[in-house]
């Protein structure tokens, strides 16, 4: 009997203990709220939630003794024009936030080497994470022990932050595994320029976006990320050239590619190792010139509804080289409209899709293109031409640049002596003849579209494409 009230005992202790060290949402509103926590919560270190905001709150000293939160952190300011805080290393010994991490309007704050002891934020619920928020200094580093992030990351509405170093621990963000929705994004981020650290960054769950970072000269450097959940969007990235940084991305699982309004994008470099996506969308990028870089690009893993193709309002783009090798048969519609120099549209998987469709069905939307790419018919009648004037490629000579739109360079093998070239278009009519020098040839006056090369010797006759744009 004795015994068993002992443990009646320690089991009541046991409850009182949990219920007063681990049941405290905490608010402090006040420096001295800050300067008495040791007296107020003597010897707590985890605490179910914690908000930080006050007129007069300069730092957080007085909380050196947190070290888990099992729900929501939430630091502020009263407003973007009272921002007095400036100092949090007080909560340095910070070890996990179960819920949501936020740093809100904290204009004025020393943001070198941020929580250098947080390992872990989040719980896999909706709406956890690490928000990064607001009017902040211009240079934010830190983050280095987080390795896991069970819920989104943001950095969102900044107004001066220009570099963000840090997050060299992180892995994660939501693992794969826990199948719920997650998301690592930058978005409205007018001065934001460099994104350092994420170097061993290798899964996120949802979605990876980048949108309107005006400023943003390259992504985040992640050669470990190889697999995206969800979905890829850039969007008004006006500084980025290309996509270096995400090299290594093979495979986003049950998204699109979405890539838009990038004003200076001139390439997709930085994609070519991807070769599993849902569909893809490229417009209004009014730089880019090549799409090349999807070569690997093999696999719409949407089988229900079939995968949709949207190339729209590139105003420089002339070629769809680099969709070549898509499965066909995985295409469903297809968008190709406001294309001015877009020429070449025959490339290998959209042939097949025509054969698979047989009924040239959905190519919904195909206009305002330049020749041979105004139509399914268009679009057809080259996939004919092709099949029935096989071209083989070969290495006995090379043409430069493809596409062209003044001179056609061409180099040849050693010990091949070429006396005439000719130009034919798709339908094999004579366009060009030319006899005397065959080192190059004047392609200006052609209209845009495809054309073949016929490169004529004693003993053989040579044939490529090119595109005239």
């Amino acid at each position: 009997m004795r015994n068993v009230r002992k443990k009646t005992a320690l089991g009541i202790l046991f409850i009182l203990f949990n219920v007063f060290c681990y049941g405290q949402s905490v608010t402090l509103s006040s420096q001295a709220a800050v300067n008495n926590f040791a007296t107020n919560y003597p010897g707590d270190s985890t605490f179910d939630s914690i908000t930080i905001g006050g007129s007069d709150i300069t730092n957080l000293n007085g909380l050196s003794q947190v070290t888990d939160v099992t729900g929501d952190l939430f630091i502020t300011t009263p407003s973007i024009n009272n921002s007095p805080l400036t100092d949090i290393s007080g909560l340095n010994n910070l070890i996990t936030v179960g819920g949501r991490l936020t740093l809100f309007n904290l204009k004025f704050l020393n943001a070198t080497n941020l929580f250098p002891n947080l390992r872990e934020v989040g719980s896999g619920v909706n709406g956890d994470g690490l928000f990064i928020v607001g009017f902040t200094p211009a240079n934010i580093s830190g983050f280095n022990a987080l390795f896991n992030v069970s819920g989104d990351l943001a950095v969102q509405n900044t107004i001066y932050l220009v570099t963000l170093t840090g997050f060299n621990a992180l892995t994660k963000v939501k693992p794969l595994s826990s199948n719920n929705q997650a998301m690592l994004y930058f978005s409205n981020n007018r001065a934001l320029t460099n994104i350092n650290g994420f170097g061993i960054l290798n899964e996120i769950s949802w979605d990876y976006f980048f949108i309107n970072n005006p400023s943003l000269v390259a992504l985040p450097n992640t050669p470990l990320l190889t697999i995206i959940g969800k979905t890829l969007t850039i969007n008004k990235c006006h500084s980025l050239v290309n996509f270096n940084g995400i090299n290594n991305l093979t495979t986003i699982i049950n998204g699109n590619l979405n890539i838009s309004q990038n004003d200076n994008l001139s390439s997709l470099d930085g994609l070519d190792s991807l070769s599993i996506c849902y569909g893809i969308g490229i417009s209004s990028c009014p730089s880019l010139v090549d799409i090349t870089a999807l070569s690997s690009l093999t696999t719409f893993n949407e089988v229900s509804n079939r995968a949709i193709v949207n190339i729209s309002d590139n105003s420089s783009l002339s070629s769809l080289t680099g969709l070549d090798n898509i499965n066909g048969a995985t295409i469903g519609n297809v968008v190709l409209q406001n294309n001015p120099n877009l020429t070449l549209c025959a490339v290998e998987s959209f042939c097949e899709k025509i054969a698979f469709d047989t009924n040239l069905g959905g190519f919904t939307n195909v206009d305002n293109n330049a020749t041979n790419c105004n139509s399914a018919a268009e679009i057809n009648a080259v996939c004919q031409f092709l099949s029935t004037n096989e071209i083989t490629e070969n290495s006995h000579f090379a043409i430069s640049p493809n596409p062209a739109n003044a001179i056609l360079h061409l180099q040849f093998q050693n010990g091949i002596t070429i006396n005439k070239l000719m130009i034919r278009d798709i339908t094999g009519k004579l366009i060009v003849e030319q006899l005397d020098d065959v080192a190059k040839i004047n392609v200006e006056r052609l209209a845009k579209g495809i054309y073949i090369l016929e490169a004529h010797s004693s003993e053989k006759n040579y044939q490529t494409r090119f595109v005239k744009e």
